[in-house]
């Protein structure tokens, strides 16, 4: 009894000297291929705390992120992704870190606990089933294939190809959003024109917000591939932010492209809706990105 009182008083007292406080956890260390991990921090803090969130685009080692929520109370949040992988081994889901800034300006940082994972095949080995069977014979079909047969099949194969098409085109008014390649033009004269059609576009008063997101999303991607020269089609917002910080930029706008891709990816990825402060902030945010790295006219 006075070991427990011990551990209470010792947590406690850590609590109490520390701003920030994370506790990690998984519900459950050992998989089989394919299957999916619930992975959790809880982040207590004091009242005066500016919290920086890892967001969505957490690197998580090996593991794909399916899902991603962020629960909210009186000085905690309980960030909470669902994982997977589909390869087998001893896996880790890394330490993250996360940036705070105290009552005084003062920016720290404070990093969780790594956690080590099992994934295992669904495959048994041979020692755990039966002596390996003989190969059944092959299964003679007689007679010949009806030829109306065929014609249905390619019949359904040429539908579902046009219908296909016509879901990914259909309802979308807006036209011309995206600006052609033009290499003499300055990337952020592109990606200017590009945010105006969007702005002008009817997204939002139609409720289409992801299909928003992913557009000025992209427009931010094509940007600074223009710009920089950097791939960023097809990549994950942690590879595209590996290479900004390879440009020595000053962190404060290497932040903002951090926390620009973060709000993208939580609307994008993780089913969020956001505020309507945050929709009216986001183009904002957009525009500033362009204004601070557009390359200046010698």
């Amino acid at each position: 009894m006075r070991c427990i009182i011990l551990v209470v008083l010792i947590t406690s007292s850590l609590y109490a000297q520390s701003d920030v406080v994370l506790e990690t956890k998984v519900d459950k260390s050992v998989i089989t291929i394919g299957d999916s991990i619930v992975y959790s921090i809880l982040i207590k803090y004091k009242e005066g705390i500016e919290l920086q969130l890892p967001g969505l685009g957490a690197n998580l080692g090996q593991f794909e992120i399916k899902d991603y929520n962020i629960e909210t109370g009186k000085n905690f949040k309980r960030l909470v992704w669902t994982i997977s992988t589909f390869f087998t081994g001893d896996f880790e889901i890394p330490s993250l870190e996360l940036q705070y800034k105290t009552k005084d300006g003062t920016v720290k940082n404070v990093k969780t606990s790594p956690i080590k994972i099992t994934v295992k095949s669904v495959i048994r080995s041979i020692s755990e089933t039966n002596d390996i069977k003989d190969i059944k014979s092959p299964l003679i079909i007689k007679g010949k294939f009806p030829v109306w047969i065929y014609a249905f099949l390619i019949f359904c194969a040429m539908s579902l190809a046009s219908y296909s098409l016509y879901q990914k085109y259909k309802g979308v008014p807006i036209e011309n959003i995206f600006q052609p390649e033009e290499p003499t033009r300055p990337a952020d004269e592109i990606a200017s024109i590009e945010i105006t059609n969007l702005e002008n576009s009817m997204l939002i008063s139609e409720g289409r917000i992801k299909e928003f997101y992913i557009i000025i999303s992209e427009i931010i991607r094509k940007y600074i591939h223009n710009r920089w020269t950097i791939s960023t089609m097809e990549r994950t917002t942690e590879e595209i932010l590996h290479d900004i910080k390879l440009l020595n930029l000053v962190d404060i706008i290497y932040n903002l492209f951090k926390n620009f891709f973060g709000d993208c990816d939580i609307v994008k990825f993780a089913k969020y809706k956001p505020t309507a402060a945050e929709l009216k902030s986001i183009i904002p945010k957009a525009k500033e990105l362009i204004n601070l790295t557009k390359e200046t006219k010698q």
